[in-house]
This record gives structure tokens, sequence and C-alpha cells, in this order.
């Protein structure tokens, strides 16, 4: 069962005999600092020894096997490198590591999705007496019901400078879609935030408003949409063009099969204004 296995490693190393090759797993102690190491493997093959080097172990140990065969022993010896930065990569290597890291990019992305244009917009859009798409959603749904989809989105756009740095790509990309209870009856749900690109649709957020318009034609719920976009995000060109196309489409399907329900809550214009003169009610705000 381990020639296979034996067969590939040696191949690898370049030793030719893989049926007499040894095998070494050390057990790997976490670095908590930024550590890189090399190792030196002695590797036994009828009775000749072959070193190894690697670059790929970022632990400080020293460890040995014993051949059952012949009681030999091969001994594995890591030399500590402080702070090289030209090695500093392999600590991705170790599997904590890459999940400390992981979850901590996840929850700052969670924050700034949450946030979605930032503190200063945000000001902003308060000080004209406007809210948030998040503080609108807080007030229609009943408490701690509303389940949001695609918080983490971001557009694909590469021009006009939208990809320079990451105060250009925003998750979310300006809409907060999600389903939740309404005096406990399930309603789906998109808010346009004002706050990221004026609102403006993209290709990315098309995408999640028409998905929120399909989960409420398959289950037959009303679909509710907050309107506050200055339509097309011009910098994505015809995809954003498709994307009011997408939803346009979207809405003569559900016309007469499930109640749609549009509210202008800002100044919108283009596609943010024509997909509600399609729905059954309207409704606008001061």
């Amino acid at each position: 069962m381990m020639a296979q296995p034996l067969q590939r490693f040696a191949t690898n190393i370049g030793v030719r005999n893989a049926a007499a090759a040894t095998l070494c797993r050390s057990t790997a102690i976490r670095s908590l600092g930024t550590l890189s190491c090399k190792t030196t493997t002695t590797i036994r093959l009828n009775n000749h020894h072959r070193s190894i080097h690697s670059t790929n172990i970022n632990y400080n140990d020293s460890s040995s096997i014993i051949d059952d065969d012949d009681d030999t022993t091969t001994t594995t010896k890591h030399h500590i490198l402080h702070n090289d930065p030209t090695n500093s990569h392999l600590i991705s290597n170790d599997p904590s590591t890459i999940k400390r890291h992981f979850r901590t990019r996840l929850t700052s992305t969670k924050q700034t999705s949450l946030l979605g244009g930032g503190h200063a917009r945000i000001a902003k859009q308060h000080a004209r007496g406007s809210l948030t798409a998040r503080e609108r959603i807080d007030l229609l749904f009943d408490d701690q019901s509303f389940r949001e989809l695609d918080a983490l989105v971001t557009h694909r756009c590469q021009d006009f400078g939208m990809q320079e740095d990451e105060s250009t790509i925003i998750p979310g990309d300006g809409v907060v879609v999600g389903h939740g209870l309404i005096h406990g009856r399930r309603v789906y749900c998109f808010a346009q935030d004002f706050t990221v690109y004026g609102g403006s649709l993209g290709e990315s957020h098309a995408k999640k408003i028409g998905k929120v318009m399909d989960m409420a034609l398959r289950v037959g719920a009303p679909v509710i949409g907050l309107n506050d976009s200055g339509g097309a995000r011009i910098q994505e060109g015809t995809d954003s063009l498709a994307g009011y196309a997408d939803i346009f489409q979207r809405n003569v399907d559900a016309s007469g099969v499930i109640p749609q329900i549009s509210v202008v809550m800002g100044p919108c214009a283009g596609g943010a204004v024509y997909s509600p003169a399609m729905t059954d009610f309207i409704f606008m705000v001061d």
C-alpha cells in the first residue's frame, strides 16, 4: 500500500529505490512570531545517506525516527532564521495561521460591509434627513427577523479606478438584500445604499436584486424595493444596463404573480424609476 507514495516521494528527491526510503514526520510546533526555518533531513537508503534541504517548515524542533528494520535513526534539524523577510510567506503553510488570518479578514470585511460608504458618508446622509439602507430595513422588519444575503459581494469592474484600493471595493456593492418578517409574514426586500457610489447599479448590485426577486417568486412572497439610486453605474457601462434589463424582465415575470412594492426614498433616476413604474404599488417620501 505504501509503495506508490514512497515512489513519488523518492522521485521528487532524486532517490531511485523507494522501498528502502525512510520518511520522517515530525510534530509541528506553532510559531507565534514571524519566523522561517531551514530543515535538513537525512534519509537512509541501502546503507547510504543523502541530505535533503527544504524551506517549507515554519517551526523550531529537532526530531528523529527509528527504522524498525535496522534500528538506525533519522534525524531532522530545524535552524531558525529570525525575521527573514524573504521567507516570511512560509508562515502561511501552518493551517492554524491560515485559519486565523481568514477569520481576521472575514471579520474585517463584515464590519466594512455594515458601514457601507463609511462614517463620513453616513453622516452626510443623516445631515440631509435620510436614513441608511440598513436603518430603513431595521424599521421595516420585525425585530431580529431580517436575514441578509450576499453581504460580502463586490463589483468586478477594472476600469476608471474601480480597483485602485480597498476604498473603491466595498462589500455589498451598494445594496442590502434579504428576507424577513413583517407582522409575522415572510417578505423579501432590497434596499439601495446611497452612501456607496450614490446607490448606483452595477453588475453585482443587479445580480443581488435579481436573486432576491427570484426567491420571492419561487415561494410566492411579496418583494419590496427601497430605491435610493442615481441609476446605472457609468463606470461599468453596458454591464450596468444589462443588469437593469434583467431586473425589468423579472418585474414582468412577477407581475400578477406576487405583490411588488416600490418605495422611492431619494433622488432616483434612470432604471431606479423605470423599474418601480412596472411594480404594483409605488410610494414616495418627501
